[in-house]
């Protein structure tokens, strides 16, 4: 899905934040894009975006660039605006604008992958857009806060999340530039008996958390807290999947490294990972690849991840068939093999209303069952 999800935000750009987009108030700037270019927003209305749908869209990326308090630029525009539909696009009321680009834009993504460049088709508009945004900074600029009355500093708690077993009800991550939550390694494991104070609500994944937690899988905060409703990222989850099936290598060589994974403390996880054919990346313009450390892991990516991770380490699990959720439609179809499998095992089991949410993030509990489920097969 990474491979699609970099060339559909620029090419969102182009598509849904046209002339006007931001000089004036959303309604009329969607009005406007709609008279001048109608066969672009019924193509998206085609695929399942209503009207309400694509405004919401598109006061998601100006909120979330606002919040991020970095000024837009023109070395910077494609950077900073591609992050912010990679994160606006994946928000749970979205999910119409993903499916509409992905079923309707096909054609259009498939060029920008093979050239890593915006169509001749879409090119004029795409500058008129880098243009309007330029010249317009302020529009960006997040709105000016009094000075609160200085009070006492509240205990912060846990942000919420969704399940893959026992489904509980997903929220959108909150548009900062780099996650809270962190698996970075603690010196030892959690000792033995060690209870987490913040797991009760989550006896699904009690027993994966604890297992995990005492072999050193998996790590606290070291306040007593797992905070398993936090969304994980992909540095964070390749850390746990190496050192689950046991295919760490601290020496893993630069070849299997990532343009945009440098030394920080997930290198050689990453690095690990990749080495063992569990992650691959995402090709850039430069023939170089990414992985997109920091950003918050799929559901659908987690299935594959430990899916190849299963294989490599000859855990049969059932195949055959195609999964039986009711938005099969939505999972990617790299992913589908790994999707249908891990149902069939009963590993996964959906959201519990019939979907399994593929791009919906995934969570530190979620996480550490479906591991724990994998492994509990190893021989």
């Amino acid at each position: 899905m990474k491979k699609l999800i970099k060339p559909a935000a620029l090419l969102l750009i182009t598509i849904l934040v046209m002339t006007n987009v931001f000089a004036s108030p959303i309604n009329d700037a969607f009005n406007s894009i709609k008279k001048e270019n109608p066969d672009l927003v019924e193509r998206m209305n085609d695929g399942g975006a209503t009207d309400e749908n694509i405004i919401d869209f598109m006061n998601d990326i100006k909120d979330y660039i606002a919040s991020s308090g970095v000024k837009v630029t023109e070395e910077n525009f494609d950077e900073l605006m591609t992050e912010a539909l990679m994160k606006v696009v994946f928000y749970s009321r979205n999910l119409p604008i993903y499916t509409a680009l992905m079923t309707e834009f096909s054609n259009e993504v498939g060029l920008f992958i093979l050239s890593g460049e915006i169509p001749a088709s879409l090119q004029p508009v795409y500058d008129a857009v880098k243009k309007l945004v330029l010249e317009n900074p302020q529009l960006f600029e997040p709105a000016p806060t009094p000075t609160p009355t200085p009070t006492p500093t509240p205990t912060r708690r846990p942000s919420g999340g969704g399940t893959v077993v026992v489904p509980m009800p997903t929220t959108e991550p909150v548009p900062t530039k780099e996650p809270t939550a962190s698996l970075e390694p603690i010196p030892s494991p959690e000792p033995d008996g060690f209870e987490f104070s913040d797991c009760d609500h989550v006896p699904w994944a009690l027993e994966a958390i604890e297992s995990l937690s005492a072999k050193g899988i998996i790590t606290g905060y070291g306040d007593t807290t797992f905070r398993p409703d936090n969304n994980i990222t992909r540095a964070e989850f390749a850390k746990i999947v190496v050192m689950a099936f046991e295919v760490y290598n601290e020496n893993a060589g630069n070849g299997y490294g990532f343009a945009d994974v440098a030394d920080e403390w997930y290198a050689p996880y990453v690095k690990s990972a990749r080495e063992s054919g569990l992650i691959y990346g995402s090709p850039t313009s430069t023939g170089e690849f990414n992985f997109y450390p920091n950003s918050f892991i799929t559901r659908q990516d987690i299935a594959v991840i430990v899916y190849r991770a299963a294989q490599n380490a000859n855990i049969e699990l059932p195949g055959g068939g195609e999964a039986t959720f009711s938005d099969n439609g939505l999972i990617s179809g790299y992913a589908a093999e790994a999707v249908s499998a891990m149902q069939a095992a009963g590993i996964i089991s959906g959201m519990g209303d019939g979907t399994f949410a593929p791009i919906n993030n995934a969570t530190r509990a979620e996480a550490a069952k479906i591991i724990h489920m994998v492994i509990s097969l190893w021989d």
